[in-house]
């Protein structure tokens, strides 16, 4: 009789398909989240996103200075809750920040670290080690770049709101701390400024920035370091911080000239960077609220949906050494 039930149970267990050993089935995709901000209005944001990935994957989420050891604890938490495949998800702005090269190189997608992270962290020619797995990776689009990132900001324009013809919006945003960077966010900020001028109604949209303080270079997520003085970088003294400033507020004035100005921050997260946006705007009346475009449901469901792409996403070809210093750099000296 033992004999008997033994011999049917294997053949049961045997009719069963084979699937993979993850507690998600088929959607066995890991996820880390990787964002630029903080405070309160991240953690709410992250609540939101696990909300959104649900049980159907596991999940980590970094924020603020990244190194290689963050980033491999969170591999490998990902490796132990038996995920298949790594999604990386980039809950920022920029797509191409200098923040962001830095991360693509620590995971092996990029071959040289970021130039501008090596100076304002003044590593000089040591190397930065690449954090390891065995995993299959995918790295996805950056937030900054999706339609859902424009309609949140829409959104904060129409809670600004009376007479939509009569008002005109300033689309301001804290500068890099470096000319490329600085034409790279300009021209992000002037798609957008047509998206919401048409979408919202405005008489007009302008885009305007404002200098980070001088002699700091300011990279979300890096800590500020006095900036070189190759050029490259803000100098301490000069002027530019004041003449973002003085621009700023011509454009503040020009908005209000016929009507109410309405001025908008380009902000991930209100990690304070608003409260000194705004105090820099004294002497001009404008409407203002400070919101940023995070946390919102939207980004959280954004996320999910950017972790399912990534399931059928051709995985990333990446490099496996141990880390590179910058071709123009001398003999290599490992960070310990």
């Amino acid at each position: 009789m033992a004999m008997r039930l033994f011999l049917t149970w294997t053949l049961l267990l045997a009719a069963i398909p084979a699937r993979a050993d993850t507690p998600w089935g088929d959607r066995s995709v890991g996820v880390l989240v990787i964002g630029a901000g903080g405070g309160a209005d991240w953690q709410k944001a992250v609540q939101q996103a696990r909300k959104a990935l649900g049980t159907g994957f596991a999940a980590e989420f970094l924020v603020g200075e990244i190194g290689p050891r963050d980033i491999q604890r969170c591999l490998d938490r990902l490796a132990a809750a038996r995920a298949l495949k790594i999604a990386v998800v980039p809950l920022e702005l920029d797509p191409k920040s200098a923040r962001l090269e830095q991360i693509r190189y620590m995971l092996g997608i990029n071959e040289y670290p970021s130039e501008e992270v090596l100076k304002a962290s003044r590593v000089g020619d040591r190397v930065i080690p690449r954090a390891k797995t065995k995993l299959p990776l995918v790295m996805t689009p950056a937030f900054g770049e999706d339609a859902a990132a424009a309609d949140i900001l829409l959104d904060r324009a129409r809670a600004l709101s009376r007479e939509p013809g009569r008002e005109a919006v300033v689309l301001l945003a804290e500068g890099t701390g470096n000319p490329e960077g600085d034409e790279r966010l300009l021209k992000r900020l002037s798609e957008l400024a047509p998206k919401l001028r048409e979408g919202g109604g405005f008489r007009s949209v302008e885009p305007a920035l404002l200098s980070p303080a001088p002699g700091l270079v300011h990279d979300r997520g890096f800590s500020p370091r006095l900036s070189p003085s190759d050029g490259k970088f803000r100098r301490p003294g000069d002027d530019a911080g004041q003449a973002s400033v003085q621009g700023a507020l011509d454009a503040i004035r020009k908005a209000g000239r016929f009507g109410r100005a309405l001025v908008l921050p380009y902000l991930l997260f209100a990690d304070g960077t608003e409260r000194a946006m705004r105090k820099k705007l004294d002497g001009v009346f404008f409407e203002w609220k400070g919101k940023a475009l995070l946390p919102d449901e939207r980004a959280a469901r954004w996320v999910a949906a950017q972790a399912a792409k990534a399931a059928t996403a051709p995985d990333m070809v990446r490099f496996k050494d141990a880390g590179k210093a910058l071709p123009s750099a001398g003999p290599k000296r490992f960070v310990p």
